[in-house]
């Protein structure tokens, strides 16, 4: 299977996103509009990732905002 990770404080990565790693091969999916930011896992399943993505958006995005805080 896939596995989902977020990442905490990644050196250049401004943009909220999720990689999805599969067999020694990962992809990054913008937590934004979904679109692919880098990667190259097969494209069955990218679908699969991306779908996966959309459908748990909320609890992501609660994980991104409680590693990715920003320090005033």
């Amino acid at each position: 299977g896939i596995r989902f990770e977020i990442r905490p404080k990644e050196q250049g990565h401004n943009v909220p996103h999720c990689h999805a790693c599969f067999e020694n091969q990962n992809l990054s999916i913008s937590l934004i509009d979904f679109s692919i930011l880098a990667g190259n896992i097969p494209q069955q399943k990218v679908n699969f990732a991306v779908r996966w993505v959309k459908e748990n958006i909320d609890v992501l995005k609660v994980h991104w905002d409680k590693y990715h805080v920003m320090e005033v």
